[in-house]
């Protein structure tokens, strides 16, 4: 079998790619839980919801591990975790965890993340670093989510669905604070390039 080792490696290599995949599976199977009934369907998305939280740390630490960062799993990566998140949000919204007011909260995060996606995409400077302090959103953005649907599983908690309430609205300043700086990035770049 002298080409299974290179097939393992082969394997291994696209690993991080295949953990990506998964999680927009996962963002998919977060959205069905809305066919379930609501006791299963809580601890479903919830489940659902960790397991891509922790695909997302473990591609980032393979890529790096296995030096097999790929163009595909640069625009995989993003896409993934914002299917996850608009599929969190969309369950969230129609269970009615978070009231009228939170939805303001929810609908930042989902506008900015749409808008500067797209600014990504259709820029020739879309490669422009991400800032720590948009890696920190991104993290608090799915505590917030993990609180929301753990309030969900456990709703007689009033502690666990405030510091969720709490976080929520955290990680949509974060959002909105990181949308501007990109934004103001990518406009000093543009001018710098026309000037030249």
């Amino acid at each position: 079998m002298p080409n299974a080792p290179r097939a393992t490696l082969k394997l291994i290599h696209h690993l991080p790619n295949v953990l990506t995949i998964l999680r927009i599976a996962a963002a998919f199977g977060i959205v069905g839980t809305l066919g379930v009934g609501d006791g299963l369907a809580y601890g479903l998305a919830l489940g659902l919801f960790l397991f891509a939280s922790v695909s997302d740390y473990l591609d980032g630490y393979f890529a790096r591990r296995l030096s097999a960062q790929s163009q595909m799993g640069a625009v995989l990566d993003p896409l993934a975790d914002k299917a996850v998140t608009f599929a969190s949000f969309c369950v969230l919204v129609s269970w009615s965890v978070y009231g009228q007011w939170h939805l303001i909260a929810v609908g930042a995060i989902v506008i900015r993340e749409i808008g500067i996606s797209a600014l990504r995409f259709g820029s020739p400077h879309n490669a422009l670093s991400v800032s720590r302090l948009a890696k920190a959103k991104t993290t608090i953005q799915f505590i917030a989510i993990a609180l929301a649907l753990s309030s969900a599983v456990w709703p007689n908690s009033a502690a666990l669905l405030a510091i969720a309430l709490g976080a929520l609205w955290l990680a949509a300043a974060l959002t909105v604070f990181t949308g501007a700086q990109y934004i103001l990035k990518l406009n000093r770049v543009e001018t710098k390039t026309k000037t030249r």
